[in-house]
């Protein structure tokens, strides 16, 4: 018996907190909704195979929050405080656990900037490139090639995307923004054909 490596039990474990696109795209958005976002854009592209893409009004990231290591959270100092959480997340493993598992860049601009900043990371969660970046308050999540780390997953996703489609990423977005006072919408570019809903705002019978 040998112990597995850090980075090999790094994947594992991402592979178990990130399982499919759906949990992808929660994991997000539930990012903005921590945020105090009022306004969420899904984008998926090929079916996610591409690209998947949620931007938001956020109140952006503070420099030094920047960093996306396992386990590192703003929401926590230790165990005590679980029962005072307020947020959808808090265990710090989110964007950790999608830098693990594909590529990943944040566009951000906190509320207290003047200008935003352009991040890429590893796939540990640590910042590889930062540069100024234009853009008004918020964030923009961009995962690239989700699930690449592992091929055998990555295979099955490449291979069963289609036969999911669209549908039950629209039903559990839907479920995550319907009863929320936020605006919301949906982007889908599969094969150069863009679909783009407008704005709904969750509280009227078009957005619900």
């Amino acid at each position: 018996i040998k112990p597995i490596d850090h980075r090999s039990v790094h994947q594992i474990c991402s592979g178990q907190v990130v399982l499919n696109l759906c949990a992808a795209v929660k994991e997000l958005v539930e990012n903005s909704l921590d945020a105090g976002a009022t306004n969420v854009e899904v984008k998926l592209k090929d079916y996610g195979t591409g690209l998947i893409e949620v931007s938001d009004n956020g109140c952006g990231v503070e420099e030094d929050n920047f960093a996306a290591l396992k386990h590192y959270t703003s929401k926590i100092q230790d165990f005590s405080d679980l029962i005072n959480v307020e947020t959808f997340g808090f265990r710090g493993e989110a964007l950790s656990s999608l830098c693990a598992l594909s590529n990943v860049s944040i566009v951000t601009c906190h509320k207290s900037s003047n200008i935003g900043t352009r991040l890429e990371f590893d796939h540990s969660g640590k910042i590889t490139r930062r540069v100024p970046f234009s853009r008004p308050q918020g964030t923009t999540v961009s995962v690239q090639q989700l699930f690449h780390t592992l091929p055998v997953r990555h295979k099955e996703f490449q291979r069963n995307i289609k036969k999911v489609r669209t549908s039950q990423l629209k039903i559990h977005v839907l479920k995550q923004l319907g009863a929320l006072p936020i605006e919301y919408r949906l982007v889908f570019d599969h094969n150069k054909d863009l679909i783009k809903s407008p704005f709904f705002p969750s509280d009227t019978p078009k957005g619900v």
